[in-house]
């Protein structure tokens, strides 16, 4: 039943074939529309969790500069040992499961001028909120939205995407790529970028929802989609599973 439901989600076919390239660990890679665009370009990244591998590769293969956000204590401390082998050389590859060393990170082209973290969860509106623990005591994932039904939670920053714009000092048309794993808050923040009127022009994102088999989450996943096809994205790709990459068509202004 779920694989016939998002079969609904087909990508547009092309005459010319797109360049879909992933980067990262078997845990924490993500997949990726190759563009000219993301040269040099500007990139936020929601959820870092314990892996940043994804990350660091694009930040060096695209001489891009990646504001990642999250305002778990445990990733705020995973982001702080990378910051101290920033210019290093990786000395191991990559582990099995979600919790890489930094060692396995290539850090010669990452440095602060590129690689920053902001401790804040993205979301609809800026304020505290709400940050429900796994039910995994052991893993990092945290959510606004309760995603696995849990009763422990920490109080956290979270930002809207306009405040973020004018915190990290953007325009909206320098975002070339957002990635937003973000434990079953993506429809929510998506809804408010687009209603906001901005486009970044290529969206990863993790629909984690659609791990649980719900017509709710079904029909959650409609709405965004059909909102995105709306505000001019197509669907580039899809794992058919929960992650999927929508790039804009529509004219920059």
């Amino acid at each position: 039943m779920r694989t016939i439901f998002l079969k609904q989600f087909r990508p547009k076919k092309h005459d010319q074939k797109i360049s879909v390239y992933r980067f990262g660990s078997e845990y924490g890679g993500w997949e990726f529309a190759d563009r000219d665009y993301l040269y040099d370009s500007t990139v936020i990244s929601a959820g870092l969790g314990l892996d940043a591998s994804f990350d660091v590769e694009f930040c060096s293969k695209y001489r891009a500069t990646v504001f990642l956000l999250d305002p778990t204590p445990q990733s705020v401390s995973h982001f702080e040992e990378i910051r101290q082998k920033f210019g290093r050389k990786r000395s191991c590859g990559y582990l099995e499961g979600f919790n890489q060393p930094v060692e396995s990170y290539e850090l010669t082209k990452v440095f602060n001028s590129n690689f920053q973290l902001i401790p804040k969860a993205i979301w609809d509106k800026t304020g505290l909120v709400e940050f429900f623990s796994p039910s995994n005591p052991n893993h990092v994932s945290f959510s606004i939205t309760n995603l696995q039904k849990t009763s422990e939670s920490i109080m956290v920053p979270a930002i809207s995407y306009p405040d973020l714009l004018h915190l990290i000092d953007k325009s909206a048309d320098e975002i070339k790529l957002l990635k937003l794993d973000v434990e079953g808050a993506a429809t929510e923040v998506l809804l408010s970028i687009l209603s906001n009127g901005f486009r970044p022009k290529q969206i990863l994102v993790e629909f984690e929802e659609l791990f649980v088999y719900s017509l709710k989450n079904f029909k959650k996943l409609k709405v965004i989609s059909k909102a995105l096809l709306e505000a001019e994205y197509e669907l580039v790709s899809t794992d058919y599973v929960a992650n999927f990459i929508y790039e804009f068509t529509g004219d920059e202004e």
